[in-house]
């Protein structure tokens, strides 16, 4: 996320710092005319057709139409569904959250979430499948040990 300053301390087109990384290789990412990218950097291979602002797309990633990615993470191959919202979070590789779900939400009345260990931020595993219409409350933890923890239905 610090890559996305105005000034980030890490300068990736520093030719005296080399940064080398395994590339995949993949198609050019595709942003679609309904798309909204804002101040985001945006992988290889990633599909984006909602709103993506202040976050990170790595490659593979998909966001579908109508989806709200803010302040967040996308991990390779993971897909946010349709008119799903994701606030400060990170979504695992290969995790599905499902349509019409909310990722990073305020926490309801008389719900406990653990923010001892992530404070504001949700966290998806990896290989995680959100169903449809879940509601997953700011600092909650949701991984392939801990599957329940606490999605619920909108």
């Amino acid at each position: 996320m610090d890559l996305l300053g105005q000034k980030p301390v890490l300068d990736l087109d520093d030719d005296s710092w080399r940064i080398y990384t395994r590339n995949p290789v993949m198609p050019p990412h595709y942003i679609s005319l309904t798309a909204q990218v804002t101040n985001s950097l945006v992988s290889e291979g990633a599909v984006v057709e909602g709103t993506v602002t202040n976050s990170v797309i790595f490659s593979g990633a998909r966001i579908e139409k109508g989806a709200t990615v803010k302040d967040s993470i996308i991990f390779p191959k993971a897909v946010v569904g349709k008119n799903v919202t994701v606030e400060k979070a990170i979504v695992g590789e290969n995790s599905i959250v499902g349509d019409y779900s909310m990722v990073g939400g305020p926490v309801r009345p008389g719900e406990k979430v653990n923010n001892k260990l992530t404070g504001d931020i949700t966290l998806i595993g990896n290989d995680v499948t959100i169903p449809p219409r879940a509601y997953l409350a700011k600092g909650a933890v949701v991984n392939t040990e801990n599957p329940h923890q606490p999605a619920k239905e909108a």
